[in-house]
This record gives C-alpha cells, sequence and structure tokens, in this order.
C-alpha cells in the first residue's frame, strides 16, 4: 500500500441495493435501536453546529480523499436493478444505460461482440411507436443493480470505447441465486408491448436476464430457453424465443439520433463521452478503489487494495496554486475522453504481465466484465473498511 497525501479523507462503503444480512435478527434489532439513540441525542445537542468541510486551520482549500470500499458481489452485482414486477411507460423513469426518454433500433451482426442497441430519436410519453424499443422499458427489463451505480459514479462501462464511438455494456449476470435474485417477468396487453417492443401482434412479453451474462432472452409466453435464436432487428414472430446482447451505444451525435443524453461531456475533439461524479469532482478529490479477494472461504480476511490513491483527471489540485497537469497518472484522455486501459502501468506490472489492467474506474467499471465468472459470496464489510482505514493512517496491509 502507499500513503494518500494530507487533506480530509472518506471511506465510501458501497453496497449497492443490499440484500438481508446473515447477522441475527436480534442483533441487528439491538444494534439499530443503540444507534437510533445515539443518533436523536446526537442531533438534540449538535442541531445548530456547522461541520467544516475543509481543514479548520487552513485558510487554502486542499483536495479530499475517497476511498471506495466496493462491497459489491452475490447476490448485490446480479440483482435486478428496478424491483417493480410490473412495467408502466408512463408513471415512472427507469434509470440505465438507456435513455428513458429516447427509442431504439437493434444492430445484428454475426459477430456478438459488435450487437447493440442505438437510438432512433425521442421517445413519446416514454413510448414508441410499434418498431422500436423503448430506453424505459429496456432499463427496466435489463439493468441489474451494478448497473446504475456505474452509471452515476463514471457514465458506465465502455466495451467500446474511441473518439467516435461509445457503447456500453450491462453487468455480467452469473446465475448465481436463480431467478430470486433476477426474475424472470413478463408483461401482459397488447397495447402496452406495442408501445415499447416491436412486438406489435404480442399480448405478453416473456424476459429473462438472470445466467445470460450480458443477454436477454424473451418471447410471446412461450418457454424462452426453448429453440432461442438470435434477434436480427425488425418484427418477432409469435411462438419463437429470441436472444440478444445488453449494449447500447450512447453519446450518439448521428442524425435522427435524438438529443444527446444529459451526461455526456464535450471534449475539445468535438466528440461527447458519458460522465458520471468521478469525472465531475476528479479536481477536488483524489480517489482509491478496494475490493475482495475473490474467495468463497468464509475465514478469508476480505480488504485488498484494487488502485492506489491518486487525481483520476487530466488535471489536479495542488494547495495554493492553479490547476495543475495531473502526475497521478490520469485515467482519460483531455483531448477526447477516452479512458486509459492500463494508466498505472508499473502496479500493473508489479502482478505480472498478464495483469494489463488498472485504475480506479476501470476496477469499479470491469470487475467481473473482462473475465466473467462467478462473484464472492461472502462479504467480510467490516475488513473491507478496516483494510481502507489502515491504508489512510499507513499501517500497511492486514
Amino acid at each position: 500500500m502507499n500513503n494518500p497525501s494530507n487533506g480530509f479523507s472518506t471511506v465510501l462503503v458501497a453496497r449497492v441495493a443490499r440484500q438481508p444480512r446473515r447477522i441475527g435478527a436480534n442483533a441487528a434489532g439491538t444494534a439499530l435501536g443503540l444507534l437510533i439513540a445515539w443518533g436523536v441525542a446526537a442531533t438534540a445537542a449538535h442541531a445548530t453546529t456547522s461541520l467544516a468541510d475543509q481543514p479548520v486551520f487552513s485558510n487554502i482549500t486542499v483536495p479530499g480523499n475517497l476511498a471506495l470500499a466496493l462491497s459489491v458481489e452475490f447476490p448485490t452485482v446480479v440483482s435486478v436493478a428496478h424491483t417493480a414486477s410490473t412495467y408502466s411507460n408512463i408513471a415512472q423513469a427507469y434509470l440505465g444505460y438507456f435513455d428513458p426518454e429516447k427509442c431504439y433500433g437493434y444492430f445484428y451482426s454475426a459477430v456478438e461482440t459488435q450487437r447493440h442497441f442505438y437510438p432512433t430519436g425521442s421517445a413519446t410519453n416514454r413510448s414508441c411507436d410499434g418498431s422500436k424499443w423503448s430506453g424505459n422499458f429496456l432499463n427496466w427489463a435489463t439493468m441489474q443493480t451494478i448497473d446504475p451505480f456505474r452509471w452515476v459514479l463514471t457514465g458506465g462501462y465502455r466495451v467500446v470505447d474511441t473518439p467516435t464511438v461509445t457503447i456500453l455494456e450491462k453487468g455480467h449476470a452469473s446465475g448465481q441465486g436463480g431467478a430470486s435474485n433476477f426474475p424472470n417477468r413478463t408483461v401482459n396487453g397488447a397495447a402496452l408491448i406495442n408501445n415499447v417492443t416491436p412486438a406489435v401482434a404480442w399480448s405478453a412479453f416473456a424476459m429473462r436476464v438472470q445466467g445470460l451474462g450480458n443477454k436477454m432472452r424473451f418471447s410471446d409466453g412461450v418457454n424462452v430457453d426453448t429453440g432461442t435464436i438470435a434477434y436480427q432487428g425488425g418484427a418477432l414472430l409469435a411462438g419463437q424465443a429470441y436472444e440478444l446482447s445488453v449494449r447500447v451505444k450512447v453519446c450518439d451525435q448521428s442524425p435522427g439520433a435524438g438529443p444527446l443524453e444529459a451526461n455526456c461531456t464535450a471534449y475539445p475533439a468535438d466528440n461527447y463521452k458519458p460522465t458520471g461524479l468521478m469525472q465531475k469532482y476528479a479536481e477536488k478529490i483524489r480517489y482509491s478503489a478496494f475490493g475482495y479477494l475473490n474467495d468463497s472461504n468464509v475465514q478469508r480476511d476480505g480488504g485488498v487494495l484494487r488502485a492506489k490513491q491518486k487525481f483520476v483527471g487530466p488535471t489536479m489540485t495542488v494547495p495554493g496554486l492553479p490547476l495543475q497537469p495531473n502526475t497521478d497518472a490520469p485515467e482519460w484522455s483531455s483531448l477526447d475522453g477516452t479512458f486509459f486501459q492500463n494508466p498505472n502501468v508499473g502496479d500493473a506490472f508489479a502482478f505480472g504481465t498478464a495483469v494489463n489492467h488498472s485504475g480506479v474506474i476501470n476496477y469499479l467499471n470491469k470487475f467481473g466484465q473482462i473475465t466473467p465468472g462467478n462473484f464472492k459470496t461472502y462479504d467480510p464489510v467490516g475488513e473491507l473498511y478496516y483494510a481502507a482505514l489502515r491504508y489512510y493512517k499507513n499501517q500497511g496491509n492486514v
């Protein structure tokens, strides 16, 4: 480990849409009651106290330190992001890699890695014309909990990232836990289905995501796992099960693609890239990332430093000076916003020549994607938090 520099430091334990934990109900209830009692007393005693968000004895701005303690494993990574069992195309906007206010077509290729959705213009009340897919519906139908989390923090996992093309890919669905974590779902009603999919003659739309990696299967109610064929775009046949790849082209400036998504950021190369909170605050906060050893032994200590504390953007804050070029290995290009695959090449090389991905954003976006497999099944989050605190105190590995 290397010690982060001075500044205000925070450990963010990211536990995405947690499932019920593996502790006794009585112990949990007692602990929660004590925390609530303490919180009420503290609020009453300090209701008018303003807490400093900068060092109190400094007259210059210093950067903060944020350790991402990523307690995201099974079942959290593979769980359904939008838990509503039924879909309404008007009542609610569902967030994710697709724009809820756009319609999409589907690009098919004989090469699976090239298949993706692409925007075809704005939706009307989150509905499309019967030949396109609703982005709002696709978010509800396909997003796992890790997907909105990545989308908010970084703009999403880019499986294609060039100056002119950005394609995002959903999180890997390992199949752990089966349908209990991402249930198979069905939408009923020809009018609704016609508004959100190309299934103009279907009265039922059955779906499966769990266990399919980056794909979704669907049919008009027949078994989605029997006689499934690759969806090639266009109209859908009754009695046929299909499979498609859940990738989506974003920040697309092509004619007819509609207005850019709200999180698309302009770059000097006259292009746009999807960005998140980490890019927004890159000049003010230094980030590091912790994760778990992917080991299903419940006795295994949990916290592993995955990316050292550093500035991740092209520029950095030096107290008392104007913004300076980042000497901490920036993670994206200031010219076109593309991510660097291996910004911390020295750290990656230290673990062997086969390791060619590094950086805070890359770890957050790519775990479970580059080498798909099962996710960790026990999450010793207390040890993860402890490892991050030891890092801030320069006390070395556990």
